[in-house]
């Protein structure tokens, strides 16, 4: 692997001249005699960070006549008794003006929550017929630390969908998951790519590697008429770990934070290609 990786960034260096959505449940509203409400997180897309905004849908039952909502750090919350908590929220929080869908007839209201880092409860009070409930979630988002600078080298095939050989970025450590990592930025500003670490390790001639997914990455760039280009790692794309596990088209990263990643390149109409791209660090 090493050896065509470092005839890979000879040549490289000659060519370059110039966001699933997680689902938690409170308690079903339904027929029950008391206001009820239940809450969805949902990712977000651009231009909302994925990492740290959080969609959120909360829905009712018919005995809901007003509703209330706060975000806070996890740690501020979690020893509140409930009754307490529960005005805390009516008091402190937010009102939400409730909508109405227009085939169900259920009422629900859907909002953004943004700048999270760490662990966060979305509390949500429901009130009506002179009782109130409390319906509860947490979200956890990203924080990261720098590792070190370094350049993302696209292989010859790919250098022609972007304009470039090559990106400057930075690797960063996710703080609450160590086996989480990402190259920031590595498209443009926005647009980093995740690394996912596995317990699973090997070995050529230039030392050990941990192997890592690549889950599907946007780009701001766009192939023609074709719309965005995205990519991910062979796994992903076909549906079957055992590509990158079993198969021979792993991604991996060496002690000294050199990777190499066996990644496919594509549009929503098909393949644009899949090889071999590498980081190195300054």
């Amino acid at each position: 692997m090493k050896a065509y990786f470092k005839s890979f960034l000879m040549l490289a260096v000659g060519l370059v001249a110039f966001a699933s959505c997680t689902e938690e449940n409170g308690t079903e509203p339904g027929n029950d005699g008391k206001p009820l409400s239940t809450i969805y997180t949902y990712a977000t897309t651009l231009p909302y960070n994925p990492d740290n905004d959080f969609k959120v849908r909360v829905t009712t039952n018919n005995k809901v006549e007003q509703i209330f909502y706060s975000v806070d750090p996890s740690s501020d919350v979690a020893e509140i008794p409930e009754a307490e908590l529960i005005q805390r929220v009516q008091d402190k929080g937010k009102q939400l003006e409730l909508d109405v869908d227009s085939f169900s007839g259920g009422k629900y209201k859907d909002f953004v929550v943004t700048d999270l880092f760490g662990a966060y409860t979305i509390s949500v009070v429901s009130v009506g017929g002179g009782e109130k409930t409390l319906a509860q979630t947490e979200v956890v988002g990203l924080d990261w630390e720098d590792i070190c600078t370094g350049t993302y080298y696209l292989a010859s095939k790919f250098q022609p969908l972007f304009g470039t050989g090559s990106f400057p970025t930075t690797l960063q450590i996710c703080t609450t998951n160590d086996h989480l990592y990402r190259l920031k930025d590595v498209y443009g500003e926005g647009y980093s790519m995740k690394l996912d670490m596995l317990d699973i390790f090997g070995a050529d001639t230039d030392g050990d590697y941990q192997f890592f997914r690549v889950p599907p990455t946007a780009t701001p760039y766009e192939y023609g008429e074709y719309g965005p280009i995205s990519c991910r790692d062979l796994g992903y794309w076909q549906g079957d770990a055992a590509f990158v596990t079993d198969y021979g088209y792993e991604s991996g990263m060496y002690e000294d934070y050199s990777c190499f990643f066996y990644v496919q390149y594509y549009v929503s109409a098909g393949n644009l290609g899949y090889d071999y791209n590498f980081f190195v660090p300054d």
